[in-house]
């Protein structure tokens, strides 16, 4: 059961859930993105490990761990289960535009995926964030327009902290080499024919063995993430402007009815239903 402690949400630019999950299971959560937002985790309690494209972080509490768009992740909570609490920032892109804050971005995007995500509690708790995000909750309160202007100063506060703070981590964290590699060769030639068998050759290893490591660390099989990925590059392309054919076409399907079968089963709705309420 969840408890909702505070929340909040400006459209369009971000949005804020301080929460409690008090009756987990070891599979409460699913690996999932955001497509269109920045997200960042202030970790407060639980016994808990957080997965990125292919990195597992250890983390403890007032760890803070960064999302960039499409970087697939997942919370994993394991026994003794213990109440799961956490603040949870999504920030749209149209907030850096709309605030002058676009360079705060970077410590999102100016490093690999699933490489330093994790900000660790010292450095946080040194800076003060869990009080910056805390004082959030307090101008919340408040809907007023001179609160909502302090509130989302107090969000660009912690955007230009958290950028001192990027890549900060301690070494609790593990990831296996070849799968990174993995990862980063398939975000590569994600348009390319990419079969398993060519990636096994591409590696030197058996297509089995790949098969067995990259699904034990990432949770997907290789398939599974090319197809999600390349269904990713399909709805930006359309998003910036392509139509679904076209779309569909450089994102590395071979036929559109493919990628339409795909995208409704993995997304739930239909290309047209999903992505057009997207464009609203």
């Amino acid at each position: 059961m969840q408890t909702v402690l505070s929340s909040y949400k400006s459209k369009n630019e971000f949005e804020y859930v301080h929460s409690i999950d008090d009756a987990l299971s070891t599979t409460s959560f699913k690996l999932h993105h955001h497509s269109d937002n920045y997200e960042i985790l202030l970790f407060i309690n639980g016994n808990s490990q957080f997965h990125v494209e292919g990195t597992v972080y250890f983390i403890k509490p007032y760890d803070i761990v960064t999302v960039r768009s499409n970087e697939m992740h997942i919370m994993s909570h394991h026994e003794p289960l213990t109440p799961y609490e956490r603040i949870i920032i999504n920030v749209k892109e149209d907030f850096f535009i709309k605030n002058g804050c676009e360079d705060f971005k970077r410590m999102f995007t100016n490093r690999p995926l699933g490489v330093d995500n994790l900000i660790a509690s010292d450095f946080v708790c040194t800076h003060n964030i869990p009080q910056i995000m805390l004082d959030m909750e307090k101008y919340m309160k408040d809907d007023t327009s001179s609160a909502n202007i302090v509130l989302r100063s107090k969000l660009i506060e912690l955007l230009y902290n958290l950028n001192i703070l990027c890549g900060k981590s301690d070494e609790n964290r593990f990831y296996d080499e070849r799968i990174k590699d993995i990862i980063l060769y398939i975000n590569e030639h994600l348009v390319s024919p990419l079969s398993l068998d060519h990636i096994a050759n591409h590696f030197f290893q058996s297509k089995y063995h790949i098969c067995h490591i990259f699904k034990q660390q990432t949770g997907m099989t290789i398939n599974q993430y090319i197809i999600y990925k390349r269904l990713l590059l399909a709805r930006e392309l359309y998003l910036k402007g392509k139509n679904l054919m076209e779309a569909s076409m450089e994102a590395g399907f071979g036929s559109y009815s493919t990628f339409y079968k795909l995208y409704t089963r993995e997304m739930g709705k239909s290309p047209r239903e999903d992505l057009i309420n997207r464009k609203k």
